[in-house]
């Protein structure tokens, strides 16, 4: 599972500008834009994936998704997910 990329990324930008590394760091903040949301999109896939399995096999996966969903929103609020999912 990804974890939500665009604020670590927004965060290197803005440091680089605070640097001096303007370009760079435009760049970056730009690019953090461009990344948002798609942590969204592979957690919708897993989901995917797994009703896919599930009718296929006796044995679901769905308790799985939801330790998954958990942990995604636990790290969005800076908790520790592994603890916070547990």
């Amino acid at each position: 599972m990804t974890e939500p990329v665009d604020g670590w990324i927004r965060g290197a930008g803005e440091r680089c500008i605070a640097l001096g590394k303007t370009k760079l760091g435009q760049a970056l903040i730009t690019h953090a834009r461009h990344e948002a949301g798609h942590h969204l999109m592979t957690l919708e896939d897993a989901r995917t994936l797994a009703r896919r399995w599930n009718t296929r096999h006796a044995r679901g996966l769905d308790c799985y998704l939801r330790f998954l969903a958990d942990c995604l929103r636990a790290a969005q609020e800076g908790l520790d997910p592994l603890r916070a999912a547990a």
